[in-house]
């Protein structure tokens, strides 16, 4: 699997979708926040977007992510999670297809996202 090792587009796009593909990460910054360590939803959508819009400069994406991140990029746009629950990273169905199609971008990409969760949590 392919972990970001040094500054590229390719690592820049795997590092903004990891938050939003990652349950455990948004269990622990989100449902689980405190003052010091927290995500901002909204932020996390933000660097999706982002990392969406990277992906038509990347070279390095082979045809499946980019495939994948045009997908992302369609429920990104299309679609309205409701985060006023407290729960909504497990209970929303939006938010819960963009988290599986930023899963399914990364694993397209060889994007080890277990060991990104070992290492940011």
């Amino acid at each position: 699997m392919r972990q970001p090792t040094e500054p590229s587009l390719f690592n820049l796009i795997a590092l903004k979708l990891a938050p939003l593909a990652s349950l455990a990460a948004q269990t622990r910054y989100i449902l689980h926040a405190t003052a010091d360590e927290y995500y901002l939803p909204e932020e996390i959508l933000e660097d999706a977007v982002y990392a969406v819009r990277l992906s038509d400069s990347a070279p390095d994406l082979c045809g499946r992510a980019r495939n994948g991140l045009a997908e992302l990029g369609r429920l990104l746009r299309d679609s309205a999670p409701d985060l006023t629950s407290p729960v909504f990273v497990i209970s929303d169905p939006a938010w819960c297809s963009l988290r599986a199609a930023a899963q399914r971008c990364l694993a397209a990409m060889g994007f080890d996202l277990a060991s990104w969760e070992a290492s940011e949590l």
